[in-house]
């Protein structure tokens, strides 16, 4: 049997700090190329079944359902995507860890709200 070891590109960390520096895995590419080609070819068997103006019908139905629905500062869950795209019965690490809605920080929408509409005031009690 033989063997091939496989060397990764070493990077330097010359003046710069490690924490702004993110170094993809070598798969992500491939896996985001296999979600576009996927995507792809679930487009063509759709159109080629129900008709060619049903994956647009589809993307339109993604665009409407992906539009937030609630004020800036609340946090929407876009459930009606998640059926569209068929992830509704995948749990993935965003939808355990790292929630924001989880926060244990309130949300306090009047400044937000005045800070959206450039309301924000320099005196605060």
């Amino acid at each position: 049997k033989m063997e091939k070891k496989i060397e990764l590109p070493k990077v330097e960390l010359s003046g710069a700090k490690s924490e702004q520096i993110q170094i993809d895995h070598p798969l992500v590419d491939t896996l985001k190329i296999r979600k576009q080609n996927d995507k792809q070819m679930k487009q063509f068997t759709l159109a080629k079944i129900y008709g060619s103006s049903f994956p647009i019908q589809m993307e339109m139905e993604k665009f409407l359902v992906s539009q937030p629905l609630r004020m800036p500062n609340l946090q929407s869950s876009h459930l009606g995507m998640d059926f569209l795209e068929g992830t509704d019965a995948t749990i993935e690490f965003a939808d355990v860890l790292n929630d924001p809605s989880m926060s244990e920080i309130g949300v306090d929408l009047h400044t937000t709200m005045e800070k959206n509409l450039g309301m924000e005031s320099k005196l605060r009690f």
